[in-house]
């Protein structure tokens, strides 16, 4: 509430987007050329008005729900924070305030666009302020140009003093699909999110010159690992235990930070009454 200062926060979250697609200035593992050759629109139109940011690094679970809680809260969350089925609440929830709360006790109008699963786990934390409630507008967009299009919408209508997206159509190929379409979802998203930036440049230059922008990723994206991961999931959801465990121990060779892995194997491992090894794994997911 300082007077000084931006007035209000846009961040924008690039789901599952690794940096070296977009930030680096060097080649990229994947598509071979830096980030400022792929994302051109990006560096053109979007970068040229503020600071690029590269030392940043993912301390808790490359996971969407970890990794969103860690954004709203500023610490991690020692593991995977989002019931399966999504359903029921987890074991466990943040213990930090979040920007929900803190926007909440200042009074200021607060709206998120886009996945709106993803605010689940924050609805139920051990933090006694509430999170969400009337004042929140939640659009659960399909597609990356719906919810880019709800945000200029969401501006002209409300003048939010924070307002957080989730662009999730480069995280949902990352997770189905092969290398040439997570890699041109990244392009695609780079011409839509250079459109959106001119488009609330121009209609509403008052809003956007008092406001702090954040364009952010939550978390990497494993290449092969998160493919064998997937075959553990469909596994483990038609209960066949054994065989997830095999796939979610391929899933670790496969990259062993991958902390995600871990988590599911523990899962997967408590399913087959290995308290033992679940808890192991689940001490590597950290």
């Amino acid at each position: 509430t300082s007077t000084s200062g931006p007035r209000n926060v846009l961040m924008l979250v690039l789901d599952g987007l690794r940096v070296e697609e977009i930030s680096s200035t060097t080649a990229s593992s994947l598509t071979g050329v830096p980030g400022d050759e792929f994302c051109p629109f990006f560096w053109q139109d979007v970068a040229v008005d503020g600071t690029m940011v590269r030392t940043i690094h993912n301390m808790g679970m490359t996971a969407t729900g970890p990794a969103h809680v860690a954004l709203f809260t500023g610490r991690p969350e020692p593991y995977e924070n989002l019931a399966l089925d999504n359903t029921i609440p987890s074991i466990y929830f943040p213990e930090s305030p979040t920007l929900w709360s803190t926007a909440a006790a200042a009074g200021m109008t607060a709206r998120f666009v886009g996945k709106a699963g993803l605010l689940f786990q924050t609805t139920q934390s051990l933090y006694p302020q509430p999170y969400l409630n009337e004042d929140y507008h939640i659009t659960d967009g399909n597609t990356d140009q719906a919810v880019f299009q709800d945000l200029l919408d969401t501006v002209s209508t409300y003048q939010p003093r924070l307002l957080v997206a989730n662009l999730h159509n480069i995280d949902t190929e990352g997770h189905k699909g092969p290398d040439g379409t997570y890699a041109s979802t990244i392009q695609l998203t780079d011409q839509q999110l250079a459109t959106f930036w001119k488009g609330l440049k121009q209609r509403e230059p008052g809003w956007l010159a008092n406001t702090l922008v954040v364009v952010t990723t939550d978390h990497g994206r494993h290449r092969e690992a998160v493919a064998i991961l997937e075959k553990g999931r469909k596994a483990y959801n038609a209960k066949n235990y054994s065989r997830a465990e095999e796939y979610f121990r391929q899933a670790v060779l496969a990259d062993e930070s991958y902390s995600k892995a871990h988590y599911y194997l523990g899962l997967a491992l408590y399913k087959l009454s290995d308290s033992q090894g679940a808890v192991r794994a689940w001490t590597r997911a950290t």
